[in-house]
């Protein structure tokens, strides 16, 4: 009897639901250029061999990048929460073609923008970087909110933004569209609950600066804990006394030194962070950046980036205790509004639990590794590399199609046009240990 070659195609719900939205949002454009860039994500996916493991993984994809990686997992986030669970192969399967691209347009309007509360800037502390006067201003008090500005410089000025108010009554029974975690709140319980400031302090190498926010906490009479957050530096819990629960308000701040935010930009982690902060569940997302040294303009590049295209507002503070007092106001700002606004929010232990991150590595994570053995390939050059051939299957492929329709190719050109940074004798080196392929 002849043996039979089977061909055995794992397949991964995750993976599974890019590649069939990625059909409908085809099918959906007329636009040919829009067309042939999502065959080239389609491809990419096809020929993926595992589950796609979080938003960084899909984004460093060849041919996806960060606007489709984007609408990708907007869309999964969107039918996790209809499904309050992780949707099952069987599930994906039984959505028919044309109805995947309904995640699409209705994440598209899911994150709707807060109304803008200015924050007058001071004249107190930094020359260049302005710190903040932290008395928290009526609604009715006009102001600059970073993420409007369509200006490549960034405005000093920043603006704490209300978020919109439900009235709904308090029920610890949520409604059938709610998750059972979900708690809400109504001014009549103000004497029965407190708002409370939860700092991180598992920042490696930042604890002692943690602590220094709580020294000027201390001074200035902030309710606050010390907590390991998986999300997040500083977030607000509205806690009742007596039951022990715990609701997660809408406010949550990341903060970064100029120096730190150099460093995320470098090794490619900012932009893994900021989406970790957007499936958060929390509306108003924050990020402080501390110190007074003159930025570069990518750091300023990616602040823009942040405010405008993600809807995070940015706070520049001169100094710790320059955070410490905003971080007081927005307390006071919450104090204040829990007078008076009914509130709805995630349990914090569901935070905790959904935003801890994932340890498993990724194809693309353990290719850039086997790059750095090359000599002088350090880890920001393997990344270089990685990001356009995501797996050495990729880059194999590529080098045997492009000598098939060119003898005379050459990879290390090849290399130095698409990766400046990498120098002749890093990008030989590079083709002699992979010359084979």
């Amino acid at each position: 009897m002849p043996k039979r070659q089977i061909t055995i195609r794992r397949e991964c719900p995750r993976k599974l639901f890019y590649e069939k939205l990625l059909h409908d949002w085809k099918e959906s454009t007329e636009d040919r250029n829009q067309r042939t860039t999502i065959f080239k994500a389609q491809q990419s996916l096809r020929i993926y061999p595992i589950e796609i493991n979080g938003f960084a993984e899909l984004k460093n994809m060849k041919g996806i990048g960060n606007n489709i990686a984007t609408k990708l997992d907007d869309a999964w986030q969107l039918m996790c929460s209809q499904y309050q669970a992780i949707p099952t192969l069987t599930q994906i399967k039984e959505l028919k073609k044309g109805e995947f691209i309904q995640f699409m347009g209705s994440a598209a309007g899911k994150r709707s923008r807060a109304v803008p509360i200015s924050v007058a800037p001071s004249k107190e502390t930094m020359p260049r970087v302005h710190s903040v006067n932290f008395s928290v201003p009526s609604t009715s008090g006009t102001g600059n909110t970073i993420a409007q500005t369509s200006t490549s410089t960034l405005q000093r000025s920043t603006s704490l933004p209300s978020a919109p108010v439900n009235a709904i009554g308090f029920s610890r029974q949520p409604s059938a569209s709610s998750h059972s975690s979900d708690i809400r709140y109504s001014p009549a319980e103000r004497d029965q609950v407190e708002v409370c400031l939860i700092v991180d302090n598992r920042e490696k190498s930042g604890l002692l600066k943690k602590r220094d926010v709580s020294t000027f906490l201390d001074k200035l009479g902030t309710r606050y804990e010390l907590r390991s957050l998986s999300v997040g530096d500083y977030l607000w819990v509205l806690k009742w006394k007596h039951s022990g629960a715990e609701m997660v308000l809408d406010y949550i701040c990341e903060r970064k030194t100029w120096q730190d935010l150099w460093s995320s930009i470098k090794k490619g982690r900012f932009d893994d962070q900021k989406q970790r902060l957007k499936n958060c569940e929390v509306d108003n997302i924050v990020l402080i950046v501390e110190g007074a040294v003159s930025p570069e303009r990518a750091m300023e590049q990616a602040l823009a980036s942040s405010s405008i295209r993600n809807s995070f507002m940015v706070q520049r503070t001169a100094s710790i205790q320059d955070t410490a007092k905003f971080l007081h106001a927005v307390s006071n700002r919450l104090i204040n509004r829990i007078q008076t606004e009914h509130m709805k929010g995630i349990a914090f232990d569901k935070l905790q639990n959904e935003g801890k991150k994932t340890k498993s590595m990724t194809v693309s994570d353990v290719w850039a590794r086997q790059l750095t053995v090359c000599p002088q390939m350090g880890g920001d050059k393997a990344a270089q590399v990685a990001e356009e051939f995501p797996s050495f299957r990729a880059m194999a492929e590529f080098c045997r199609h492009a000598k098939r329709s060119d003898p005379y190719f050459n990879f290390a050109d090849h290399l130095g046009q698409k990766n400046p940074s990498l120098n002749r004798t890093v990008r030989s080196t590079l083709c002699e240990f992979f010359s084979n392929a």
